[in-house]
């Protein structure tokens, strides 16, 4: 059997997808699992012995009513026989339908029921986006014992060198910035939680967020920061984070 993932489209949204593969596979050990996702949350899901393949999708590959037909008819190519979008947009919805799979899953909204042979109504109990997800195999997670982001021993002992080269030992890794402001971590605040703490930290994002950071070390003088932000790739990031004493995120 040749299962379709439709994938979120935000880095943090994709990360919560990961217990609805694995359970997915968990349900079906002999399918094949294809992740079709945007370009930039691609290393989310690379090297998860859960996931056989990857499709990624560029911004103008699904801009426009043209391009969004195109891509899904392209998806016939993958026979796939079951495909689930885990995203709410009426895009992915209509890929799907474009796609023909012989069964269509996903959440009822934006009208996109017409493209869905199996339409879910969205819970109406507030939970976690993870779980949500799994209401969509009409699974019920008791214990989580899902695989998370994947790293190779490559990577991990690179993310160890990284950190010695730069001369630090068990870092805080930081990230607080938000593509929200009101949801970015208020420099004055850091401050007051760094003050008197010898720990160095790490503080990581995009390289929009480099000129942030230098603000916000300016702001906490005498704080060993050190502004990282834009220097990595996503999957370097990642490995930095897993060798770092512990990381406090914004969002």
């Amino acid at each position: 059997m040749k299962i379709g993932v439709y994938s979120p489209n935000w880095i943090g949204d994709a990360v919560m997808a990961l217990p609805f593969i694995h359970h997915l596979k968990e349900k079906n050990p002999e399918s094949k699992i294809i992740i079709i996702c945007r370009d930039w949350v691609a290393a989310v899901y690379e090297n998860h012995p859960e996931i056989d393949q990857i499709i990624t999708l560029s911004r103008s590959d699904i801009k426009g009513f043209f391009a969004i037909r195109r891509i899904g008819k392209s998806f016939q190519l993958l026979d796939l026989d079951v495909f689930y979008t885990l995203t709410d947009s009426f895009r992915s919805a209509a890929i799907l339908g474009w796609s023909n799979a012989k069964i269509r899953i996903g959440f009822k909204s934006q009208m996109r029921s017409i493209f869905l042979t199996d339409a879910i109504e969205n819970p109406k109990k507030k939970m976690h986006r993870s779980i949500k997800y799994l209401t969509l195999i009409s699974f019920k997670i008791k214990a989580d014992n899902s695989i998370g982001i994947k790293l190779t021993s490559g990577e991990i002992q690179w993310a160890k060198e990284e950190l010695k080269n730069m001369k630090l030992e068990l870092p805080m890794a930081l990230f607080p910035f938000s593509v929200a402001s009101s949801r970015s971590i208020p420099n004055n605040k850091i401050k007051e939680w760094l003050n008197g703490s010898n720990q160095s930290v790490i503080i990581l994002g995009s390289k929009e967020d480099a000129t942030l950071a230098n603000s916000l070390i300016d702001e906490c003088a005498g704080i060993k920061l050190i502004n990282l932000c834009g220097k990595y790739s996503m999957r370097e990031s990642m490995a930095l984070i897993s060798v770092c004493q512990f990381a406090l995120a914004s969002d």
